[in-house]
């Protein structure tokens, strides 16, 4: 009788790659943590220099910086709800260490554009959108629909991240960077 059954190599390295998957669950857990870190870290700033808070883009963008870039380059690509809480790590695609640029090009995606554009550029273009009365109203509307569709276009990833295992988030293709479990 013939041996149905697969190739012991096979059987590892498909045990290998689920071990390795760096599920939503995981992901958005260690998305929680360390965003419960920075914000801890602006109150505190904020209320010692007030125009360094979480108000000002140029503050935020650095603490980003900090915290999402130099932190996982100096730290094999974790942070602290990525290693400490979580266990997964952000690599490179070949699951080499991230470089710096993939790492800086990676979070300036998400967290400048995607978040950015959420929590900064919508609500201030909404302002002015409000406050104009004259013929800037339409340039106001056409930027608020442009940002919205960037929105409603990263909604989307993330609602494949939830449904599909090892899919990968756009600014990942973008990066040829990926998230792994260790």
């Amino acid at each position: 009788m013939p041996n149905c059954s697969p190739p012991l190599s096979r059987l590892n390295y498909d045990a290998e790659q689920k071990r390795n998957v760096a599920s939503f669950s995981r992901r958005a857990i260690a998305f929680v943590i360390d965003w419960i870190i920075l914000l801890i870290i602006f109150i505190a700033l904020g209320l010692l220099v007030p125009q360094l808070g979480l108000n000002n883009y140029l503050s935020y963008l650095g603490g980003v910086f900090i915290y999402f870039v130099i932190l996982p380059y100096f730290s094999k690509g974790t942070t602290i709800g990525k290693g400490g809480a979580v266990k997964i790590s952000l690599v490179a695609e070949d699951e080499s260490a991230a470089g710096f640029l993939q790492l800086l090009f990676r979070q300036f995606l998400f967290y400048g554009l995607a978040l950015g554009n959420l929590f900064y550029f919508i609500p201030l273009v909404l302002v002015k959108f409000d406050s104009d009365r004259g013929s800037s109203r339409a340039f106001y509307f056409t930027i608020l629909a442009i940002a919205g569709i960037a929105l409603l276009l990263f909604l989307l990833d993330i609602l494949v991240l939830m449904f599909k295992q090892n899919s990968k988030m756009f600014y990942e293709h973008m990066t040829n960077t990926r998230e792994i479990g260790h």
